[in-house]
């Protein structure tokens, strides 16, 4: 099963992720009985790459070529949901500036922590390669639950 769970992660299939986030973050909303705010949640969120796709720039230590790299990147675990306009100003942004800013900036992923998904990032220090995989293994532990896969 985890073999065809990393096949439906790693396809780069940016909808379907984003689809999957959002399915889990309902899933987070209902166990926590935290329903009463789940029309808000009609925005219009978009996909972002913690790890971005174009890494080379502010993410060359945690990656040394360009497979290495898509093996984190396309990983669900690297993956979150944000509003749509927070998401394009983040692009390639190094960790530091994705999690809080820079002054400049006025989006992080600080302005969607409203989203369960995305609470569990906001301690971090640091993204990489451990951060990746551990958070890959929960959203995977999540999606084997609501479809009650074993």
């Amino acid at each position: 099963m985890c073999n065809k769970l990393k096949t439906l992660w790693d396809n780069g299939d940016n909808k379907r992720a984003n689809l999957i986030l959002f399915w889990i973050e309902l899933f987070r909303r209902s166990k926590e009985q935290n329903t009463r705010d789940i029309v808000e949640l009609a925005d219009v969120y978009s996909l972002e790459h913690l790890m971005p796709q174009s890494w080379e720039e502010n993410w060359h230590q945690y990656a040394n070529n360009d497979d290495e790299a898509r093996k984190l990147i396309y990983q669900i675990g690297n993956m979150t949901i944000l509003k749509g306009s927070l998401n394009s100003s983040l692009k390639n942004k190094d960790w530091e500036t994705k999690l809080n800013g820079d002054g400049k900036l006025k989006n992080h992923i600080k302005k969607s922590a409203d989203l369960i998904v995305n609470r569990e990032l906001l301690d971090k220090k640091a993204w990489n390669k451990d951060e990746i995989e551990k958070r890959t293994k929960i959203l995977s532990d999540n999606f084997l639950e609501i479809w009650s896969i074993k």
